[in-house]
């Protein structure tokens, strides 16, 4: 036999052994990809490190929803290491206005830190959090703005770097 034959043989048999774990790949991919929820929104705003102004509002527009449904509103904060914040929870003033629906407003107490003080958000040196803020009943195309500002005593907070929204549909 011609090396030629030999390495087309060895080849195809290589392929054959490829197709089962390509196809469990492929169905493991699939399957993970049906499982995720429809994302509508997912947006941050940055502030800056080094003092975020309680007067700075973060707007965040919500622009034609795909489906009529529940949604379900998280709230993202992501902090710097390099700038130590003097607060173990950041208080947050939201407000939810969709157009043609009633406004919602409230205020989330954003925990940072453990009770030892320790940082419990995920990261090295950005930490990401994630504050579940409430869920909503809204309609195919429903448009509006969430805005977003610190309540805190300091009016100048250092260490916020961004903020964020998602609003996903149960």
């Amino acid at each position: 036999q011609s090396p030629a034959s030999v390495r087309k043989r060895r080849s195809s048999q290589e392929a054959r052994s490829m197709k089962p774990f390509a196809c469990v790949l492929l169905f493991a991919l699939l399957l993970v990809a049906c499982n995720r929820r429809p994302v509508a929104t997912f947006s941050y705003r940055s502030t800056p490190v080094d003092g975020w102004e309680s007067a700075d509002t973060l707007i965040f527009p919500i622009d034609s929803l795909p489906a009529d449904g529940r949604y379900a509103l998280t709230v993202g904060v992501r902090t710097s290491s390099a700038y130590p914040y003097p607060f173990r929870t950041l208080a947050l003033s939201i407000e939810a206005r969709f157009l043609s629906q009633a406004r919602y407003a409230d205020t989330i107490y954003c925990s940072l830190t453990d009770h030892e003080g320790d940082v419990s958000g995920k990261g090295v040196s950005v930490y990401q959090y994630s504050f579940p803020v409430d869920t909503f009943q809204l309609h195919r195309g429903a448009r509006g703005t969430i805005t977003i500002h610190h309540i805190m005593r300091r009016n100048l907070l250092p260490g916020v770097s961004d903020v964020g929204i998602r609003l996903e549909r149960l």
